[in-house]
């Protein structure tokens, strides 16, 4: 979530100049929603991105294939060839499998 958010936004949705920066913000919940930084967005997008990034860890998409295919969805069942940044989301997530193991 935070990857996809900072490719569409260009910043991070929670920043910080300093580590504990960074911490205390997180702890306060300072965060900046998508649609600030970016509100041309469609908000079918903008909730999925904000499912991903949701404070409660049981509110967030249970994998990354479950976020990709909530993705995939918002193509409007436009072929993946037509949807690049399907493609490309699919494959840096399979990329990131196979690093893991």
């Amino acid at each position: 979530g935070v990857l996809l958010y900072h490719l569409v936004a260009g910043q991070y949705p929670v920043e910080g100049g300093t580590l504990l920066d960074l911490i205390d913000a997180h702890k306060a919940g300072r965060r900046r929603p998508l649609l600030e930084r970016r509100p041309d967005l469609p908000m079918p997008f903008v909730r999925v991105v904000s499912r991903a990034l949701a404070s409660n860890p049981a509110e967030r998409w249970p994998s990354a294939g479950a976020m990709l295919e909530a993705l995939g969805g918002l193509a409007g069942g436009a072929k993946t060839e037509d949807t690049p940044w399907v493609n490309a989301i699919a494959r840096a997530t399979i990329q990131g499998t196979y690093e893991q193991k």
